[in-house]
C-alpha cells in the first residue's frame, strides 16, 4: 500500500484579504457587503503529478462558511485530507464545481445518511436539480449603514449551466495544498442590486446569471 495523505487546505479571501463570515468588506462599486455562508459540491476531485493523476473523491460537500466563523478560524481554513497512490511529487488538483447530469438526475432519497448527496437541503424541487454551490449575505444598497429587510444576498446556483470545471496548479508544502476562493471575484461583472437573490424561479435572466456566476467562481479558485 503505497498511498499517502495530502490534506487539501481551502481559504476564502475577499481580495487579498481571509474573509470571515459577517464581517464587513467592501465592493468595487463601494457597497458594503457581508458574507454569511458560503459552501457548495465539488466532484471528480483529482491530484495530479506531472503526468499523472488520481481520482481521490467522486463527490464531496465543502462547507467552507462554517470553517470561517472568525478570524482564528479563518486563518486556520477549511481542511480536507484526502489520499493517493502518486509516487511523484503532487503539483494540481482539478476538480468540478457540482455535480455530473447522471448525479443531478437523482434525488437525496435515493442515498444513505453518509452519502453528501443525501442532503434534502440542498435540492430544489422545483429545478429538478441540486444545488451546486450557494452564496448567502447582506448587502447596504441603500448605503444607510445597516442591512435591512430587502437587503439579503441569496446566490443559490444548479442545474447543468452551474456546472464548471477548475484547476490549480500548486505544489504540496509539508502535506498542505493550500488553495484560495477569492469571493470578490464571484461577483465580477455580475450586477447583485438587479439580482440579489436567485433562488425560485428559472427565467432566461436567472439562468444567465447563474452561468455567469458559476463561470466567476470556477475563476475564483486560485
Amino acid at each position: 500500500d503505497n498511498d499517502s495523505n495530502t490534506t487539501l487546505n481551502f481559504n476564502l479571501k475577499f481580495g487579498d484579504d481571509a474573509l470571515v463570515m459577517f464581517q464587513d468588506v467592501v465592493m468595487d462599486d463601494g457597497t458594503r457587503l457581508r458574507i454569511t455562508d458560503v459552501k457548495g459540491y465539488v466532484s471528480a476531485v483529482t491530484l495530479g503529478s506531472g503526468s499523472e493523476s488520481a481520482v481521490v473523491s467522486d463527490v464531496k460537500y465543502l462547507e467552507l462558511g462554517d470553517a470561517h466563523s472568525d478570524a482564528e478560524e479563518a486563518a486556520v481554513g477549511y481542511n480536507w485530507e484526502v489520499s493517493s497512490d502518486l509516487a511523484g511529487p503532487i503539483d494540481a488538483v482539478s476538480f468540478n464545481v457540482g455535480i455530473p447530469n447522471e448525479l443531478n438526475e437523482t434525488r437525496p432519497a435515493d442515498y444513505n445518511s453518509s452519502s453528501d448527496l443525501s442532503r434534502a437541503s440542498e435540492y430544489w424541487t422545483n429545478w429538478g436539480s441540486y444545488i451546486y454551490f450557494k452564496v448567502e449575505g447582506n448587502a447596504d444598497f441603500d448605503g444607510n449603514g445597516s442591512y435591512e429587510s430587502g437587503e439579503n444576498v441569496v446566490l443559490h446556483l444548479g442545474t447543468d449551466l452551474a456546472y464548471k470545471s477548475v484547476k490549480v496548479s500548486k505544489s504540496v508544502r509539508e502535506g498542505i495544498m493550500s488553495i484560495d476562493l477569492d469571493v470578490e471575484k464571484i461577483f465580477d461583472n455580475y450586477d447583485l442590486r438587479s439580482m440579489p437573490t436567485i433562488h425560485a424561479d428559472l427565467s432566461d435572466q436567472v439562468l444567465l446569471n447563474i452561468e455567469t456566476l458559476a463561470t466567476n467562481i470556477s475563476n475564483a479558485f486560485e
